[in-house]
């Protein structure tokens, strides 16, 4: 795989730093502008999911290449993913995001993409996507984070072409039932987290209008990525302590460090989940 270099200029990385250090500072935590900017400063490029380009490889590998395709990316933070399935040829792309400060960034980042400001449970109705319908729909890791994942189902299912339309979803597994039982569930920074319960989830999904083709399990990846993500954040402590200062890169390696524990430990899972339109007939 010969990943995008446009996505890992050091430029685009500087950029992305810059505008975070001009925002006001809310109480810092991983999905902020400025924790976006530390990622991408880390991952060399605007992602924030697990395994940046290889892991969108390996997500869309049985997905045939069509520039012609219409994909809509919920939950797009800075605009990487939705530029790389664009410049990669998967398709046109339409990309979502609930935070404004975000979705501004990425429009600045990346002009080809058309980047809408959205809430999931809402998007339907929202100027610019509500009239369009999308032959596939994909999360990155965010689908987890959905307060509401049902009627995250159901909004995203009204956006897809009714015969044909697909989503994946890339994101975190509750590979035994157990995550809200679970220490790592209780810290604060993970306890809004609702990570995937295969069998459940397949019920949701049909209540909403979804029919699971295929699901992969990727945890074997994940933790791979994750050690990789914690050597990458290692390799920038100087640089993310001199312009954040240390305590905001004690969060950072803290954060990825648990994920990864938890990973390691088999309390969160890694997931690929392919759905298409249920037939309305």
């Amino acid at each position: 795989i010969i990943f995008s270099q446009s996505l890992r200029s050091p430029l685009l990385v500087r950029e992305v730093h810059s505008m975070a250090s001009t925002q006001s500072s809310p109480p810092f935590q991983m999905n902020s502008l400025q924790g976006k900017a530390i990622l991408a400063r880390v991952r060399g490029a605007a992602y924030a999911h697990a395994g940046e380009e290889e892991a969108i490889e390996v997500a869309l590998m049985e997905i045939p290449k069509n520039p012609e395709r219409r994909v809509l990316d919920a939950g797009c933070g800075l605009g990487g993913t939705a530029h790389y399935l664009t410049q990669k040829g998967w398709g046109h792309v339409t990309a979502f995001d609930i935070d404004a400060d975000s979705v501004a960034r990425a429009r600045e980042l990346f002009p080809e993409v058309e980047f809408v400001q959205a809430d999931v449970t809402q998007v339907s109705r929202t100027a610019g996507i509500t009239a369009q319908r999308f032959d596939l729909i994909v999360c990155f890791n965010t689908f987890y984070c959905f307060p509401d994942q049902p009627e995250a189902l159901r909004q995203l299912r009204s956006l897809a072409e009714p015969e044909t339309g697909q989503l994946l979803i890339f994101d975190y597994t509750d590979p035994n039932g157990q995550f809200s039982g679970s220490g790592f569930s209780r810290l604060s920074s993970k306890n809004h987290w609702k990570p995937i319960h295969a069998e459940s989830f397949r019920a949701q999904a049909g209540e909403a209008g979804w029919e699971v083709s295929s699901i992969q399990d990727l945890t074997g990846r994940y933790l791979q990525w994750y050690n990789g993500l914690l050597e990458k954040i290692e390799a920038v402590r100087e640089e993310v302590t001199r312009d954040h200062g240390p305590e905001r890169f004690s969060f950072v390696l803290g954060n990825y460090t648990s994920i990864r524990d938890a990973v390691r430990d088999g309390v969160i899972g890694g997931g690929l989940f392919l759905l298409r339109a249920a037939s309305s007939s």
